[in-house]
């Protein structure tokens, strides 16, 4: 079950992983900064811009889940559509055209890769969809944001695991 903080979702000055979500869980499991890599050539303003709006919708659908002990974190259920519906016009004259898969999204897919490694999860990429498994007995959270072009990124994790109750 992926649970949302919904008080911390794109922040600017931003210098940890425990700045990155008011409600964040204390211990902090791994940290990762990256800058945006748009490649030797630039982008067109227009298509850059959707690029940016995408993900910046991805990082505050990501930032703040919640991840259960035995849980699997799927990148595409976590973060779902970031096409903007076209507009009837645009549909009408065949200029409906998803995304372009790649560029800043899959540079955010591979800065969670490097957070699920350092944590030692089981890693997956499956159909077009990455996911990993929380094997631990520690339920993490995962903290995502955006300062400019550089993304942040933490997974942060409660300080007790379970508890078994004891047979009275």
């Amino acid at each position: 079950m992926f649970t949302l903080c919904r008080q911390a979702m794109i922040m600017t000055k931003i210098k940890t992983a425990h700045e990155l979500c008011p409600l964040a869980l204390p211990l902090v499991a791994a940290e990762k900064t990256r800058a945006l890599d748009y490649g030797q050539s630039p982008a067109q303003p227009r298509a850059r811009a959707g690029e940016s709006r995408r993900l910046r919708l991805a990082a505050a659908r990501l930032n703040g889940l919640l991840i259960a002990p035995g849980e699997w974190f799927s990148f595409r259920r976590a973060v779902g559509r970031l096409e903007e519906r076209p507009s009837w016009k645009d549909r009408l004259l065949g200029r409906a055209r998803p995304a372009p898969p790649g560029g800043a999204i899959d540079q955010m897919v591979a800065l969670i890769d490097e957070l699920a490694a350092e944590s030692r999860f089981e890693r997956l990429t499956e159909r077009g969809d990455y996911r990993f498994l929380n094997n631990t007995a520690f339920v993490f959270q995962l903290l995502f944001a955006l300062e400019g072009e550089i993304m942040r990124a933490g997974l942060r994790r409660e300080a007790k695991g379970p508890t078994a109750e004891k047979p009275a």
